[in-house]
This record gives structure tokens, sequence and C-alpha cells, in this order.
């Protein structure tokens, strides 16, 4: 698999030793990085403002 690099792509960078996380990743309509992991919560990655942002999965459009 080749790894391409585009002007959209994210890093995410993980100052622990590991992480365990199942979720869903992807960009949204403002190109920000959301994921939503298995719990009922959504994080939203705002590279631009250098924010993070945890909303409940209720209030993202889209989601259960």
């Amino acid at each position: 698999m080749v790894n391409k690099r585009r002007n959209y792509e994210k890093k995410m960078v993980i100052l622990v030793p590991s992480i365990e996380l199942n979720s869903v990743i992807w960009i949204d309509e403002n190109n920000e990085l959301q994921i939503k992991p298995t719990w009922d919560c959504v994080i939203i990655i705002n590279a631009k403002n250098m924010s993070v942002t945890v909303r409940d999965a209720e209030d993202v459009v889209g989601l259960p």
C-alpha cells in the first residue's frame, strides 16, 4: 500500500505509550477531523484553531 500525502491529511500525536481506540474517523464538511469512538461522543479536532471538542453524538448530524 502506498501512502500518498495530500493537503487534507491530518496528523494525531499521541503523548502516551499506547492508545486503544475502536472508532470511526472522517473529515467533515468544515475540513475538521472527527473521531466517533465506541462510546456516545464525537471528538472533533480543528488543526487551524488548535482545538479539540468533545460533543454528544446525538448533537452531530447524521449519527445515531
